[in-house]
């Protein structure tokens, strides 16, 4: 009975159909103490965490269920001054990919179809990043002259005692849209989720507990480049949460 009761929470937990709780009673860590605990890496002022090593404090949060229709918005300021919203569930696809060194330390995993977007770590040693692909079709051959990402919070699990952290969103430059989206459990899987968290930085922000909604990420000049060069092709960014 409990073999199948931990088999069914997983799957429903999978495809985003259920909300786990939300920790009501740690004790909050400041951003000095993240600071001295983690190290500065400098992004916007903000310090920020290296993994694993905050990854202790099991924090995690979720953009969206899998099929929520909440802000996934790539947000475009064109040459000329009139701007595009493009969301990555209408125009290219978002989900998670789940990295769990106990089980495999070789493989990650992501589920085709699956749009959820928690991301950050669950049980000590299941660690999710979250992706979102936007296509470019619709402005192939215009210049872009700024870009934002705008994110709203769904839910916010506080496990281990700590509630700000640090939202990091990356440049994916080692997969592509048809690849990143197609389902996963192998080394593939695990190359992707190292991309999800490492590389270019494009942006960052402080994230609280009790300030769930709407997050504006503004993209470095960077990613602006990246979307005038890919000539309408996906735009892929990937997303981590440190002092997790």
């Amino acid at each position: 009975m409990m073999f199948y009761f931990i088999l069914k929470f997983s799957f429903y937990f999978l495809f985003g159909q259920i909300a786990l709780p939300t920790f009501q009673g740690a004790q909050k860590i400041s951003s000095s103490s993240l600071n001295q605990e983690c190290g500065t890496q400098g992004c916007g002022g903000a310090s920020l965490c290296s993994e694993p090593e905050c990854e202790k404090h099991q924090i995690s949060m979720r953009w969206h269920s899998s099929s929520e229709n909440r802000p996934d918005n790539l947000v475009l300021t064109m040459q000329g001054g009139n701007t595009v919203t493009l969301s990555a569930r209408v125009t290219g696809d978002r989900g998670w990919y789940l990295y769990n060194p106990q089980s495999n330390a070789n493989t990650a995993n992501h589920s085709d179809g699956n749009q959820n977007t928690y991301t950050g770590n669950m049980s000590g040693t299941k660690y999710y990043r979250s992706w979102f692909s936007w296509s470019l079709s619709s402005i192939a051959g215009q210049t872009v002259t700024a870009a934002k990402i705008e994110l709203d919070i769904d839910q916010w699990y506080n496990v281990g005692g700590g509630q700000d952290s640090y939202s990091k969103i990356w440049e994916v430059s080692n997969t592509t849209h048809a690849e990143i989206k197609t389902t996963k459990n192998n080394a593939a899987g695990k190359e992707i989720w190292n991309d999800l968290g490492n590389g270019l930085l494009y942006s960052c922000q402080v994230i609280e507990r009790n300030n769930l909604g709407l997050y504006t990420f503004q993209l470095s000049s960077a990613a602006v480049s990246k979307i005038n060069g890919l000539n309408g092709a996906h735009f892929i960014v990937g997303n981590s949460i440190s002092c997790e």
